[in-house]
């Protein structure tokens, strides 16, 4: 009987690993730094026992996740069997919290929280993260502080790197202030407010020293014609990150508008290719 038995459960074994999971795409809440985030999951189709890469995409200042090219991201990664997970920072999109109180530290504990959260689930493996803007200020600060152990690869567009010095030299895009003494809050992108423990905390950073010790795998974007955040920022984390491949994209915007592709196609490739053996 035991026997039988055995060999019953045997047979639903294997009927329940050759099962196939739809691929599903989900809304989440997580906890971030001072509130909840509203984040969308996407699984490609797998078996139960899969595990599988994971990539955290993240927008950038006054962005939100739903952005065109994330959603690209999202959905090409899903086709190549890359999981993703794109949300809103705090005081952003859909995510609680008011954007005055946003600065850019709080963001790294944001996408620090979203990483912990997807360990959770036990249904990941390797981990990357994409930045744009402001939002790759952060996930190359979080790749830093995780290691390339854990931050397995590292695509960062548009890199806001200048934001800390602008901040230090009172002119951050245009919006024009005293340094060392900023105001409380100032009007900053149609009827937002930025605070000003944003601009103090930013004068703290300084991006291209502290990402030094990221030796991973890196991907730089940058649009040529890039007027806010210059590609000469692209060109001086370069020199911070040896290791880094880059592609500038002439006549791109910061946004790549006009140059979807030119953004979507080199990260989807970049996460899903299969990188030289360490020597």
């Amino acid at each position: 009987m035991n026997t039988i038995i055995q060999q019953c459960l045997a047979v639903i074994m294997v009927m329940l690993t050759s099962l196939t999971m739809p691929a599903k795409t989900e809304n989440v809440k997580i906890q971030g730094d001072h509130c909840r985030l509203d984040a969308i999951l996407q699984i490609p189709e797998r078996k139960p026992a899969d595990v599988m890469p994971v990539a955290i995409l993240m927008h950038g200042l006054t962005g939100n996740k739903d952005g065109m090219f994330l959603r690209a991201i999202a959905d090409s990664l899903e086709r190549r069997g890359v999981a993703s997970i794109r949300f809103d920072f705090n005081g952003h999109g859909r995510s609680e919290g008011s954007f005055t109180d946003m600065t850019i530290p709080n963001e790294v504990t944001d996408a620090r929280m979203v990483y912990h959260w997807l360990m959770e689930q036990h249904c990941f493996s390797d981990v990357y993260l994409f930045g744009h803007s402001q939002g790759s200020v952060v996930a190359a600060l979080l790749a830093t502080e995780l290691g390339p152990q854990k931050v397995k690869r590292l695509v960062l567009a548009s890199t806001a790197s200048n934001i800390p010095e602008m901040c230090r030299k009172g002119k951050l895009f245009g919006y024009k202030f005293d340094p060392k003494n900023p105001p409380a809050s100032m009007l900053f992108w149609e009827n937002k407010k930025l605070g000003g423990n944003y601009i103090r905390e930013a004068q703290k950073i300084d991006v291209y020293e502290t990402v030094k010790t990221y030796t991973g795998p890196v991907l730089l974007l940058h649009g040529g014609a890039d007027t806010g955040v210059p590609p000469s920022c692209s060109e001086k984390l370069k020199v911070s990150l040896p290791q880094a491949e880059m592609i500038i994209t002439p006549g791109a915007n910061h946004v790549f508008t006009k140059h979807t592709k030119n953004l979507v196609n080199p990260t989807v490739d970049f996460f899903t290719r299969k990188m030289p053996e360490k020597k």
